[in-house]
């Protein structure tokens, strides 16, 4: 079941401390293919890989933006171990940051909606 978040920190706290550690090791290839479904129906820009510490600094940023768009509600924020993803969906009634992470073995995974930059 989703946490729901109002604050921008605490949902992105929530996303890379708390549930990093149970989100599913998957391969790259596993990864890419999810992706593909983001990037058609997000219209994801891009699949970026990076470590822990600048991931946390870039949804943040975004999360930060979208707490402060009028008409935002919260963060969901839920583990979906079939496709071996965290994922945050901001409620809204306008444009807001939603974003996927995922990790292989090595490496730290993460896409987002359009309006993530």
């Amino acid at each position: 079941m989703a946490t729901q978040i109002k604050s921008a920190n605490k949902a992105a706290k929530k996303l890379f401390e708390e549930l990093l550690p149970q989100i599913p090791f998957a391969d790259l290839s596993f990864i890419e293919k999810e992706y593909q479904y983001y990037a058609d129906s997000w219209k994801s820009p891009e699949l970026i890989r990076g470590d822990k510490k600048t991931l946390f600094s870039r949804v943040l940023t975004n999360f930060e933006k979208t707490a402060q768009t009028p008409g935002f509600q919260f963060f969901a924020i839920d583990i979906k171990p079939r496709y071996k993803v965290a994922q945050v969906m901001a409620f809204s009634d306008g444009d807001g940051a939603s974003v996927c992470l995922f990790r292989t073995a090595d490496s730290l995974y993460l896409c987002g909606n359009y309006y993530f930059k």
